[in-house]
C-alpha cells in the first residue's frame, strides 16, 4: 500500500495556478491544464487570435452559419450552445473593425460608397429637387457624421431593434437580451457586403449600395422567419420589413429629441440670460 501511495505521489503534480494536487490533464479545482508547453510563435499568435477574436475556427463557422442558416446559429446560441460561434457582440465589433481596416488599406472613404443620395431619396419617395439649400447642407453634414461614427450609430440602433421585435413577436418567448442577440448577429452580418462594396468601388468604380440595401432587407426578413417562425411566410415578410423600418424610425425620433435637447441645454449654458 505504501508503495502504491508513493507511486501515485510521483505521478501527481501540483497545479501551477491554485496549488492543488492533480492526477489528470486538468486541475479538478480550477481547470488549469497541467502540461503547459513553452511559448512558441505559433502558440503565442494562436492564443491571441483565440482569446481576442475567436479565430480558432469559430469565426469561419459563424460566418458560414449566418450566411447559410442564420436561424440555426442564433437559436443554438440563445439555447446555450455558444462554444461553436463567435459571440454576437464580438462578431459585431470584429466585422466593423475589418470594414474600417479594409477601407483604410484601400484608401476609400466609407461615405464615398454611400451611394447616390438623390437616388436613395427618390427610392424612399423624397424629391431632392424640393429641398432647400439649408436642408441639403444639413443632410450632407448628417451623412458625414453618420458614416464617421457608423458603428456607434448602429450600436445605438440595436436596442430599438430588439424592442420592436418584442412588439411583433410574442412567441418564442425571448426576453429583451435574447432579441438583442438576434439583432447583433443579423445587423452585423451584412457588413460583409460593405467589404465587397469597398473592392468594387476601388477597382471597378462601381457602387452597389442599393443592391446592398435590398440584400440586407431580404436577409433580415429571411432570418426573422427562421428564428421567430411566423404561421405564414408572407406575414413573416411583412413583419420583418415593419420591424426594420419602425425600429429605425423609433431610433431616429429618439436621436432627434436627444439632439434637440442637447442643443437647447448648450444654448442655455452659453447664454444663461
Amino acid at each position: 500500500m505504501e508503495q502504491i501511495k508513493d507511486t501515485n505521489q510521483e505521478e501527481s503534480k501540483l497545479c501551477i495556478k491554485c496549488g492543488a494536487r492533480v492526477y489528470d490533464k486538468y486541475c479538478h479545482k480550477c481547470g488549469q491544464k497541467t502540461d503547459v508547453p513553452r511559448i512558441t510563435f505559433k502558440s503565442f499568435f494562436n492564443d491571441f487570435l483565440d482569446k481576442t477574436y475567436g479565430l480558432d475556427g469559430t469565426f469561419p463557422k459563424t460566418v458560414i452559419g449566418l450566411t447559410v442558416r442564420p436561424g440555426k446559429v442564433i437559436s443554438e446560441y440563445i439555447s446555450g450552445i455558444r462554444g461553436k460561434y463567435v459571440g454576437p457582440v464580438g462578431y459585431f465589433f470584429l466585422l466593423y473593425a475589418i470594414v474600417f481596416i479594409v477601407s483604410s488599406l484601400l484608401d476609400v472613404d466609407l461615405q464615398e460608397i454611400g451611394g447616390d443620395q438623390d437616388k436613395i431619396q427618390g427610392a424612399m419617395g423624397v424629391d431632392p429637387a424640393q429641398q432647400t439649400d439649408d436642408q441639403r447642407l444639413f443632410q450632407e453634414q448628417m451623412n458625414t457624421i453618420i458614416f464617421k461614427y457608423l458603428n456607434y450609430f448602429t450600436l445605438l440602433w440595436l436596442p430599438f431593434f430588439a424592442w420592436t421585435i418584442k412588439i411583433f413577436y410574442k412567441k418564442p418567448s425571448f426576453n429583451f437580451l435574447e432579441n438583442l442577440v438576434f439583432s447583433f448577429y443579423v445587423l452585423s452580418h451584412p457588413l460583409l457586403l460593405n467589404i465587397i462594396n469597398l473592392f468594387t468601388f476601388k477597382f471597378f468604380d462601381t457602387k452597389i449600395t442599393l443592391l446592398n440595401v435590398a440584400i440586407t432587407l431580404t436577409y433580415f426578413t429571411w432570418s426573422t422567419i427562421q428564428v421567430y417562425r411566423p404561421r405564414k411566410v408572407f406575414i413573416g415578410i411583412i413583419k420583418g420589413l415593419l420591424i426594420y423600418l419602425l425600429s429605425f424610425i423609433f431610433f431616429f425620433i429618439a436621436f432627434t429629441i436627444i439632439l434637440m435637447l442637447g442643443v437647447i441645454i448648450y444654448k442655455t449654458l452659453i447664454n444663461p440670460g
